[in-house]
């Protein structure tokens, strides 16, 4: 989109972030109905035998804050379009907007006139998965809005939302994922010790030289990374 002038930019991301927001603020309730409903059943943590409810709260906090810094884009792309513009761009924005409620509203027709089968609603995922690429929209908001969709379609909006309300905490709160912030920590290290680059230097003054020396030494520089931190 960036060889859009700089005005169709602006409505492309209000429209990213009018979906954006939808599909947070709908985050945001399940997760708070999910942590009600722990708090009620009394679960508790297999490992450190605490409750588990605070922490989905505390989750459904920070997507609110999300939420939050979304709105404040919106309203910074909307300035961008109202600015200078006719009466017929706010018209096609607002025409869109009901586009983006209807899309939202599509599981609950899965049991209506549309009806498509399980290959066919894989490929209009699809499709709409890399139209939205195209338009700039996170990728993480683009793969949460197409599996929600697609689950609501296929099971039925209780079961989507209910998957919407279960699936972005339980992803975070792996033990494989809980250790991306001390990664992230170790990666500063050794970018500001110089390490990483004294490493690839003398990977390359060994294999540079070499056919495909450079990818050679990449992978040299990765060894080495992974003989220091257990990860290449």
């Amino acid at each position: 989109i960036r060889r859009f002038s700089p005005k169709t930019q602006a409505v492309i991301q209000t429209i990213n972030s009018i979906i954006s927001l939808g599909l947070l603020a709908i985050i945001t309730w399940r997760t708070v109905v999910y942590a009600e409903s722990t708090r009620l059943a009394g679960k508790y943590s297999v490992s450190l035998h605490i409750p588990n409810w605070p922490f989905l709260y505390l989750f459904a906090l920070g997507t609110f804050i999300f939420c939050l810094v979304i709105v404040y884009n919106t309203s910074e792309h909307l300035v961008q379009v109202v600015r200078g513009s006719r009466r017929w761009v706010a018209a096609i924005l607002l025409v869109v907007i009901v586009l983006i409620v209807a899309l939202f509203a599509s599981p609950m027709f899965s049991e209506g006139w549309v009806k498509m089968g399980k290959m066919a609603t894989g490929v209009v995922g699809l499709i709409l998965l890399v139209a939205l690429l195209f338009s700039g929209m996170p990728i993480g908001v683009i793969m949460a809005l197409v599996a929600f969709l697609g689950i609501a379609y296929l099971g039925g909006i209780k079961s989507g939302l209910t998957s919407i309300g279960i699936v972005p905490y339980n992803t975070v709160a792996s033990y494989t994922m809980s250790v991306i912030p001390l990664f992230v920590l170790m990666g500063n290290f050794c970018a500001h010790s110089g390490m990483v680059g004294k490493l690839f230097v003398t990977a390359y003054k060994w294999l540079g030289r070499l056919p495909g020396g450079l990818g050679m030494a990449t992978m040299g520089a990765a060894a080495g990374f992974s003989v220091v931190s257990g990860s290449s």
